[in-house]
């Protein structure tokens, strides 16, 4: 191979994006691996012939870690540079071809990665490239997983994703693929993200194109657009099936096929999230006249726990250490944490629908000195959402941010405070310091308790009494709950006047017998005595009630609700 023939393919590897390299080091190391070619030049050869030949008879190319098989017409036209027809996609700039992108780059990307290996990276005019020998039998591939039997829209992924309504979210699916029970091919889905508004589901009509709902992971739906094909799949569906989940870290999701069901457009049921799993919808089904149908033939999957196990030795999910357990932040000898109580805060400002979440640790440094400036502190909910520490939240601790600078084998306690929606449950604290991947703490944020309050009494006017002196009140408070409730602070007033609301100053009880607090399951009679002047009517405000009076020769008081 000439110098100038290697510099154009050091031009065209370098033009290939750092994420797609990575991935396709990824996919070349493991079929190495797989061959037992990690250490002979002629087995790694034998591997590189093995590609090409798949790639040219059966269209094979790598999406994530699975094999799918690219159908004829769009080959021919990656091979030609010609855009493809026949799919309602979303209008997009005018450029390269989709399909040379997602069809050549990977396999491009394998050989070029190849040859580099074979060759080293030499740059020597002399360098060149020749097979010892030339395999006597074509080789067959083996694909993980049995190609897919229908078109699938490899060339517009990007396309659909860019067209998609996108969160710019960490962690989002990008492939979903279903291994039906009677062992018929797999049937693989390019998934677009989408926000699903109040009746109004927009999707893509490409039947190769399942519609994620937007921020959806615990339980992810997706839709897919209704064909002969997708409606006969769904139905066939059973127990066996499988739903695998490529998520765009690489990290897949298995699921097994739990039931088939029809609902009604309006039920919203198969959205809740509640536990893990997976639900698929079919929709876009018309009757006879042309009407969107009543029902959607809905299809879910559960979700094997055995398998965080796995994920967890590949790598795929960070260790959770559970409440109140001691965990270790890396890239500090020795430097543990442990969080130990967490509490919901609801003040006064903040918007209904938000609260501060704090938590207080214990932090023990170890052989090495602990700068604190590099602590990073996240809490992250079950769908993804991260959250920042937040100072408000911070002056509302129990105990003081930790300093500057902890010398070694020190135990310190310490508060962080966020800001998160109220209906938080659950979530994980992660700790991390710079270069290093977080630790991550389990927690568990339970709503906050309303304290009781002179609402929660019950209380009834036993008589009311009127003379040309004052307003008589005997009144008789029950305190059915557990704990003792405040009455101190509540301080009776009347308006009197001569209309049945009326308008005026506010008079205070000349006297009464209020106790301060009426504990558990007590009951107390009070009086109160206001002064009066021969009104007519009366406002009374007691105890968060208000009640109307109406004076008479026999006085009548009412609550008003």
């Amino acid at each position: 191979m000439s110098r100038t023939k290697t510099d154009k393919l050091s031009a065209r590897w370098d033009a290939v994006p750092s994420e797609r390299q990575e991935a396709y080091r990824r996919i070349y190391q493991r079929e190495l691996r797989e061959a037992g070619a990690t250490t002979d030049d002629a087995a790694e050869l034998a591997v590189l012939m093995r590609l090409i030949t798949a790639f040219k008879e059966q269209g094979l190319v790598p999406i994530g870690s699975r094999w799918v098989s690219v159908p004829p017409r769009v080959q021919r036209a990656a091979k030609r540079g010609q855009p493809l027809t026949g799919f309602d996609t979303p209008s997009a700039d005018n450029g390269p071809p989709r399909a040379a992108l997602v069809l050549l780059i990977p396999i491009v990307g394998l050989l070029l990665l190849m040859l580099f290996n074979l060759t080293g990276g030499d740059n020597d005019a002399n360098a060149t490239l020749t097979p010892e020998a030339t395999p006597t039998e074509t080789p067959t591939p083996t694909p993980e997983v049995s190609p897919t039997p229908t078109p699938l829209a490899l060339e517009e992924s990007d396309r659909f994703i860019e067209a998609g309504q996108t969160s710019n979210r960490d962690y989002f699916p990008v492939l979903l693929q279903i291994d039906p029970a009677d062992g018929s091919p797999a049937r693989v889905f390019v998934v677009q993200e989408r926000a699903v508004d109040t009746a109004d589901w927009r999707y893509s009509s490409n039947p190769d194109v399942a519609s994620w709902v937007s921020g959806l992971l615990v339980k992810p739906v997706f839709g897919l657009p209704f064909s002969e094909d997708n409606a006969e799949l769904m139905a066939s569906l059973a127990p066996g099936t499988r739903f695998t989940l490529q998520m765009n870290t690489g990290a897949e999701l298995d699921f097994i096929y739990a039931d088939t069901t029809r609902v009604i457009r309006q039920q919203t049921d198969v959205f809740h999230q509640v536990e893990p799993g997976i639900a698929l919808i079919l929709i876009g089904e018309t009757d006879a006249d042309g009407l969107l149908t009543e029902e959607r033939l809905v299809v879910t999957g559960s979700y094997p726990v055995e398998q965080e196990v796995e994920r967890l030795r590949a790598g795929e999910l960070m260790p959770i250490v559970p409440f109140g357990q001691p965990g270790a932040v890396a890239g500090n000898d020795g430097l543990q944490v442990i969080a130990v109580s967490t509490a919901m805060l609801m003040t006064d400002g903040l918007p209904d629908d938000l609260a501060y979440v704090l938590i207080d640790l214990n932090v023990m440094t170890g052989a090495d000195v602990l700068r604190t400036s590099g602590l990073r502190w996240l809490l992250e909910d079950a769908a993804g959402n991260r959250y920042s520490p937040d100072v408000n939240a911070g002056t509302l601790a129990t105990y003081a941010p930790l300093p500057g600078e902890v010398v070694p084998h020190t135990g310190l306690q310490t508060s962080i405070g966020f800001l998160v929606p109220r209906t938080l449950t659950t979530a994980q604290l992660l700790i991390s310091l710079p270069g290093q991947d977080p630790t991550a703490f389990a927690m568990t944020v339970e709503p906050p308790i309303t304290p009781p309050t002179v609402h929660d009494l019950d209380v009834q006017i036993r008589s009311a009494q009127v003379d040309q002196n004052g307003v008589y009140l005997d009144i008789r408070l029950f305190n059915p709950l557990d704990s003792a409730i405040l009455l101190a602070d509540e301080i009776p007033w009347l308006i009197l006047g001569y209309t049945v609301d009326p308008i005026g100053p506010q008079l205070i009880p000349r006297s009464q017998n209020i106790i301060p607090n009426l504990p558990a399951g007590m009951v107390s009679n009070i009086y109160l005595e206001f002064p009066y002047t021969g009104e007519a009517y009366g406002k009374l405000m007691l105890l968060g009630r208000e009640y109307i009076l109406h004076i008479s020769e026999s006085t009548d008081i009412t609550e008003r609700r």
